[in-house]
């Protein structure tokens, strides 16, 4: 897990030490500006995210800030060097006009941008529910549950029964599945041949 995490946030925040000799410190400017978050509108918050040239032009364009493109500190060769005024100047564009009807002009102009959902606002959400992300399913001693779908799929694996209940009869996924133990070195082994994963509880 530790490995996963460090390859995907330092695919980016490797920054000046992808060259080496190192060219700058680590980490990506523009990701770590305290001033990039989720902007409020006049009704709630949107994220956006005018990522690429043609994106800051087309969202200048549909909020009627043509202006902006000719200020020197937001052109291509300086944007980055002004990202935190860069996004101020964001915020108070997008404070102008209500959630919905920012939605409609930015995604008409493509330009990346979504509302912010609290947990809560997950759960009924239309593309969640669209796309079938909550799954549910009847436990045969604890009864109706809801789960997340994996946005990961693996090509073998031992899942596919209940989790045991709260019962005392769990000893048999304690001790063989360590990794110290002569039965978890087989399992690795076993893995390592190319034989089916095994779930270590």
């Amino acid at each position: 897990m530790f490995e996963t995490l460090v390859s995907f946030v330092m695919a980016e925040h490797l920054w000046g030490e992808t060259f080496q000799p190192a060219a700058g410190p680590v980490g990506y400017t523009r990701l770590l500006s305290a001033e990039r978050r989720p902007l409020r509108t006049a009704d709630g918050y949107l994220a956006v995210l005018p990522y690429l040239d043609e994106h800051w032009r087309a969202f200048c364009e549909a909020a009627d800030r043509k202006d902006l493109l000719e200020d020197a500190r937001f052109r291509p060769a300086s944007r980055l060097e002004h990202i935190d005024a860069l996004h101020l100047a964001l915020g108070a564009i997008m404070a102008t006009r209500p959630t919905a009807e920012w939605l409609e002009r930015l995604q008409a102009a493509g330009v990346p941008a979504m509302p912010l959902r609290s947990l809560a606002d997950l759960l009924d959400d239309e593309h969640l529910q669209a796309t079938g992300f909550w799954s549910f399913a009847d436990h045969p001693s604890e009864g109706r549950s809801a789960a997340a779908r994996a946005v990961v799929a693996f090509l073998r694996h031992t899942c596919g029964r209940a989790a045991p209940g709260a019962a005392p009869g769990r000893a048999h996924l304690r001790g063989p599945a360590r990794s110290g133990t002569r039965a978890g070195r087989g399992r690795r082994a076993d893995r390592r041949a190319g034989g089916p994963a095994v779930l270590m509880v």
